[in-house]
């Protein structure tokens, strides 16, 4: 206990020395109270802060009111460490808060090892000086960790966080030896480089059973979240028994006693702390820079509003002694603001309002590089605007950028008390993207415009290289600002096309950068280089060992034919021939229905062969389908080449990307001017190739299966938007994409759209195969598609033979088991399939293309080409249906729009009427025959007469049934008649309509073709006036010829005026066809009318014949009639003859009877005869 004591009154008198001594015990004690402050009384003005509790709270020395008697408490503002492999052996680990004031507070079988020993008793009031966190593993090896809750450190501060260790020795047992615990102690959530890493631990510490501070040092640039970790073992490590860890112990420091005492330890002296820096090593920009050297000042005065020295005062002044005091004002030394070695600093006062100015020596900002420029101040300015300090643009006598930062007319005090309540103020600058940039600095106290009076002091201008990630994250915090000498922007849709734009990840700048809004993917190791280089020789050769790490030495690309040397550009390099690197530019958007045209220049370092897909490729794509894919691009000719893809979009807009690649090979390409740009339909379908110039087209209206990919070396392509799918894992012995040139389809008629490419399944064994596309088709509720695809099919054998009707090649919609057409078979001939789909809801599908069945398995082959969906009108729509051929079409339909009729109008004049008129006359033939058949039922009393094979009943109800369809027909042909006349009258009318409405257009477009020509007249005299003013310009200045870019700019001018002149031509040619487009819209809608009229004049001659041939058949029924009633007649005189024949007296009394009824008879017959004579002369007219 006495050595305790010795040990402790040591601590306290080295600490009171050190203070006196500008020095600070950099072991923290258990004697020292948080927020402890101490201020060296010399002028020196240290700072240096106990912030324990304003970090953690009181968490910092593991305070707690529970009980640990009986258990460890539960840490607050800690937390175990949990996930796989930071828990081992958990069970038998004993973990948390402890009092080690004693053996009654702290019992070894309780927590199953023994106190600590060389505990320094508490002669202080801290209730948490005995308390500690521990870690005991007791049964075994195990390991375990407690984090911290968050510890947030301001930026540009400097801070110490201690941690006191004590390491338990296990004592021999049976069943263990003699064991020393260990710990380890972390710092967490820094992002540091390499180099720094080991910095951030201490790592399997014994501390042989003493108590040891571990401390680390840190010095921050940006603001920083950490977290302090302590272990029992490591974090990959186990071990038995027990550590204790006490109070954690955060102090903060001002620049200058960091600088000048901590940064004195050595860690040749001591392993028991890490210093870790983040701040960067800094330049100062201008001659003096911080103001310590008085004579001479070393900045120009540019402006002052008087003369009277001692109205303004502009001077470097002792920060620790000056002072001034007048009528007015009384200015007392600003102090130190705790820079290393900081005395001077400028002084700038106006005693009345006015304004004076002064400029620095200029300095140097290099082309994309980031920097931080900072400077203290602290003023106090009555009236005006203040102080202003700027940074100004000097390449050029005028300023052409310039930033600037207004600072404060006051200032707090005790706001800052490490920089004593100096404010410091930032610039972020971000280089120019081509050139260095000569720049200046100005200090400004009011203005001409806005006069101030008061004072300024100013100190430490400092120059930093920074980080894009910083640049961004503080260009436009509070107190700072920025100037971009590369913000030029550009109206292609994609971002930093000409990689003129970086994130420089290190701050030093070193070649090559990271490109702006370009992602890398990929390979990335030793043996990968790639990023943004400057193309100049001087630069190039400079930095071209950051290229390579073999005896592979990359080309400078040659001259960009348009930007010359000075040009920014990407490379990708490999010194492996096993890497692939890719960038992905920022998404960008293709509308619907539009036109443009993708170009880039491609430089090429490497050899190629051209029996591999491999090396630079250009690719444009989203997550579901490749728009475009140039591949294999090698050149040899050390020149750069320019690509132009002319792209039509379909009916939905795309959201893609474009791929920068160099795949498995060894060398380097080179990339630049990456342009998308919107253009017109006719330049589309006709535009003008210029030489050297590598050409393609992409139509993504539809899928013509060329897979949008160029210069492949593959016969049977893998499909880049289709996937293929077998059954029970099924495989086609050949799949794909194949040209029609492939001498396996030479015997293979050509496409029916003229398509070089097919998508081809062919097998030799029975498979159920299909290519599924990998875009998502949307089809719209209540609109009318028709979806084509022409399908070509070869020696199909079905699995079962037996059974092999019905199955073939198949086109499924997926997602709707109603639209599928299967079974295709077209036995070696190309034959297009259409499906017709108008859907009540909308439909979200995918599109399947295959060979087989889930019940049927195929071989053979099937090939498809063409697929197209388009959208139709329900006219065309229900036209195209009428005239399909069911073998090869497919109908799935339940919308079709509603139509309203006029109610007045004739209920012959339309289609739908035509169809009801044959069940209206089925409908009276049943009445009529039904009306027949009950008449038959009915008994009349009759005299029996001479039956004959003939019944003359059915003959009349024969005739009044023919005669009834005669007459209905009759009023058909009527009302079609009637019809025809108004037809005829809406002919006349629409011609005069058309007639009157085609000659206003034809006067409007004279009109408007009389302007066009005015203005292409006016185009021709600037041409000639362009002309003109360049040969007098030639002829005064001879030289002007060999001036590139004046010759360019007059081509531009003539290009210019040219395009004009061709939009207005443009413009004529679409007036001409707008009016024979009216003219034939016309002749079709006339055409309607005649169709019309030629359908109706059919139906009458069809009604007429029927007329006619139901006459016909009366007149025939009615001469069988008048053959059965002689028939009839003869019979009644062969009867009149046996009877004659008879004896008088029966004859007698016959003949009165015979007579009556011969009378009456004959009364009958007569009557009979007439009716039937009445009948005949109706049937005969």
């Amino acid at each position: 206990m006495s050595n305790t004591k010795n040990y402790k009154i040591k601590s306290i008198i080295c600490s009171i020395l050190l203070c006196f001594a500008m020095i600070i015990s950099a072991f923290v004690g258990f004697n020292i109270k948080a927020n402890d402050v101490v201020m060296a009384d010399d002028g020196s003005n240290y700072r240096t802060v106990n912030v324990s509790s304003d970090l953690l709270s009181s968490y910092y020395n593991f305070n707690t009111t529970a009980s640990t008697r009986s258990a460890p408490a539960t840490p607050n503002g800690w937390s175990i460490i949990t996930g796989i492999g930071n828990q081992v052996n958990k069970d038998n680990i004993l973990s948390g808060i402890v009092d080690l004031t004693d053996d009654t507070t702290f019992s070894a079988s309780t927590f199953k090892t023994s106190r600590p020993k060389n505990i320094l008793e508490n002669i202080t009031s801290d209730t948490a000086y005995y308390k500690n966190l521990m870690i005991n593993s007791h049964n075994g090896a195990g390991r375990l960790g407690y984090k911290s809750n968050s510890l947030n450190l301001e930026a540009n501060s400097y801070y110490s966080i201690s941690v006191r260790l004590y390491t338990n020795r296990t004592e021999k047992t049976d069943n263990y030896d003699e064991t020393d615990a260990y710990a380890s102690i972390y710092l967490s959530g820094l992002e540091t480089e390499d180099s720094l890493e080991n910095q951030l631990k201490f790592e399997n510490i014994n501390t042989l059973e003493s108590w040891v501070d571990y401390t680390f040092y840190i010095d921050t640039f940006d603001s920083a979240s950490v977290n302090l970790e302590l272990w029992l073992g490591s974090k990959t490590s186990n071990v038995q028994g027990a550590v204790f860890f006490n109070n954690v112990t955060i102090y903060r420091y001002s620049e200058d006693y960091y600088k000048e005492y901590i940064l004195t330890k050595s860690d040749t002296e001591e392993d028991n702390h890490n210093i870790i820096s983040f701040s960067k090593s800094y330049t100062e920009p201008v001659t003096n820079s911080s103001f310590e050297t008085t004579t001479p000042l070393g900045w120009t005065n540019i402006a002052k509003s008087t003369t009277d020295a001692e109205t303004q005062i502009c001077q470097i002044v002792d920060v620790n002694n000056y002072s001034l005091k007048d009528d007015s004002t009384t200015v007392s030394a600003p102090r130190s603001n705790n820079s290393a070695n900081n005395n001077h600093a400028l002084f700038m006062y106006n005693k009345e309002e006015g304004y004076q100015a002064i400029e620095s020596s200029k300095f140097t900002v290099e082309q994309l590089a980031y920097y931080k420029i900072s400077f203290f101040a602290k003023s106090n300015c009555g009236t005006g605007t203040g102080a202003t300090v700027y940074l100004v643009d000097k390449s050029k006598d005028n300023a052409i950028d310039s930033a600037k930062l207004t600072l404060s007319t006051t200032f707090t005090k005790k706001s800052n008390i490490y920089r004593n309540d100096w404010t410091q103020y930032s610039f972020y600058v971000y280089g120019d993207e081509l050139a260095d940039k000569e720049v200046a600095l100005q200090i400004w106290l009011g203005t001409n415009s806005s006069k101030t009076k008061g004072y300024v002091f100013v100190d430490d201008f400092r120059m930093e290289k920074v980080s894009y990630q910083t640049f961004s994250n503080n260009s436009s915090s509070s107190n700072s600002t920025s100037l971009n000498f590369n913000n030029e922007s550009s109206s292609f849709v994609v971002v930093n096309s000409n990689f003129n734009k970086t994130q420089n990840e290190d701050p030093t700048t070193t070649y090559p950068l990271k490109p702006s809004n370009w992602a890398k993917s990929g390979d990335t190791n030793n043996n990968t280089f790639s990023g943004v280089i400057k193309a100049t020789a001087e630069h190039f050769d400079a930095n071209k060992s950051n290229y390579t790490n073999t005896s592979i030495v990359p080309s400078r690309p040659a001259n960009h034919p348009i930007h010359g040397d000075n040009n920014n550009v990407l490379m990708i390099g490999s010194t492996s021939e096993n890497n692939t690197q890719s960038y992905e530019s920022d998404s960008m958007t293709l509308s619907a229905n539009s036109y443009y045209k993708l170009s880039f220049y491609v430089f090429t370092d490497y050899f190629k062969n051209n029996e591999t897909n491999n090396g630079a490729r250009v690719t444009l794509k989203n997550s579901s389908r490749v728009l475009f894919d140039y591949q294999n691009i090698n050149f040899t000719d050390n020149a750069w080449h320019l690509f132009e893809t002319y792209i039509k979009t379909g009916n939905n807009s795309e959201n893609a990307n474009l791929f920068l690649s160099f795949e498995k090979t060894t060398g380097y390409v080179y990339f630049d001017d990456i342009k998308l740009e919107t253009t017109k339909e006719a330049v589309y379908n006709d535009f003008t190739k210029q030489p050297n110039v590598i050409y393609s087209k992409v139509d993504l209206s539809f899928e013509n299966f060329d897979n949008k990919t160029f210069n492949t070396f593959t016969k049977i392509q893998t499909p880049n938007n289709w996937d293929g799918v077998g059954q029970d894992s099924d495989t086609p012995t050949e799949s794909g994409i194949i040209s029609m040139n492939n001498d396996s389809l030479s015997l293979v008629p050509p496409t029916l759209s003229g398509n070089n490419n097919v998508l081809m399944i062919n097998s030799l064994h029975n498979v159920n195969y299909a290519y599924t596309s990998k875009e998502s088709f949307n089809f719209t509720a209540k609109t009318y598609y028709k979806i084509t695809v022409n399908v070509l099919t070869n020696n199909l054998v079905a699995e079962n033979t037996s059974d092999s009707k019905g199955y073939g090649a198949s086109i499924i919609l997926n997602g709707s088991k109603d639209i599928i057409v299967k079974g295709i078979d077209t036995h070696g001939v190309w034959k297009t399939y259409t499906i017709y789909l108008s859907s009540e809801d909308a439909i979200n599908s995918t599109i399947s293309l295959g060979l087989g069945a889930s019940n049927q398995k195929i071989s053979g082959m099937v090939l498809f080409d063409n697929l197209k969906i388009e959208t139709t009108d329900q006219n065309t729509f229900l036209e195209d249906l009428k005239t399909s051929d069911d073998n090869y079409t497919k109908c799935f339909i339940n919308y079709t729009e509603k139509t309203e009729t006029d109610e007045e109008e004739s209920a012959w004049t339309n289609d739908f009427n035509w169809l009801i008129l044959p069940s209206l006359i089925t409908a009276l033939s049943i009445i009529i025959a039904v009306i027949g058949f009950y008449v038959k039922k009915i008994n009349f009393n009759k005299k029996p007469k001479i039956k004959t094979k003939y019944d003359r009943r059915k003959t009349l109800d024969k005739d009044i049934d023919k005669r009834e369809k005669i007459a209905l027909r009759q009023q058909i042909i009527d009302e079609l008649n009637a019809e025809l006349k108004s037809i005829d009258d809406e002919i006349a009318e629409y011609n005069r309509l058309a007639e009157q409405k085609l000659e206003e257009m034809k006067a409007q477009i004279l009109e408007e073709k009389q302007t066009i020509e005015r203005k292409k007249l006016e185009i021709e005299i600037k041409k000639k006036e362009a002309t003109a003013e360049r040969e007098k310009q030639l002829k005064a200045n001879p030289e002007l010829v060999s001036n590139a870019k004046a010759e360019k700019e007059f081509e531009r001018l003539l290009s210019h005026l040219d395009k004009q002149e061709m939009s207005l031509q443009k413009q004529i040619n679409q007036k001409d066809v707008k009016l024979e487009t009216t003219k034939e819209a016309d002749k079709s809608n006339l055409s309607k009318f005649l169709e019309r009229k030629e359908f109706i004049k059919n139906e009458i001659a069809k009604i007429e014949a029927e007329i006619e041939e139901i006459a016909k058949e009366e007149a025939e029924m009615w001469e069988e009639y008048k053959k059965a009633k002689m028939e009839a007649k003869q019979r009644k005189a062969e009867i009149k003859a046996q009877k004659a024949n008879q004896t008088p007296a029966t004859k007698s009394t016959k003949n009165k009877a015979t007579n009556k009824s011969s009378n009456k008879k004959s009364t009958q017959e007569k009557s009979e005869e007439s009716q039937d004579q009445n009948s005949s002369n109706n049937s005969s007219k």
